[in-house]
């Protein structure tokens, strides 16, 4: 049975909820369509071309921003219901792709150094 109470000491904190939920779904309709503008150049550019390390670096940060996009909206938005298992699978994987694009990102600057040596 669902608790719900009509204090207003909750108000405030379910607006910022509501308002949180509003700009993750707008956050990520902008990169879908972003992604949805750029593919015919994307496609001319990148795919028909000689491979390199470059396009794949390119490749891997593109595409794993939009199953991230889209597990942290599932995981923000209190309308979603998950389940335990999902939750965690959820939560493992963000926190792993987190790191694996903070390392993609800055494996060349001075200050990930740092980060990669203490990890």
């Amino acid at each position: 049975m669902t608790l719900v109470s009509n204090d207003p000491m909750w108000w405030p904190l379910i607006n910022s909820y509501r308002l949180f939920s509003y700009f993750l779904v707008a956050s990520f309709a902008v990169v879908v369509y972003d992604w949805a503008l750029i593919f015919g150049q994307e496609l001319e550019l990148i795919w028909r071309q000689r491979w390199s390390h470059m396009t794949i670096l390119y490749l891997s940060v593109r595409y794993a921003g939009l199953p991230y996009a889209v597990a942290v909206v599932l995981v923000n938005l209190p309308s979603v219901s998950i389940t335990n298992a999902v939750s965690n699978i959820m939560y493992f994987a963000l926190n792993w792709m987190t790191l694996v694009i903070t390392v993609i990102l800055c494996c060349e600057l001075p200050s990930c150094n740092t980060f990669m040596i203490l990890t």
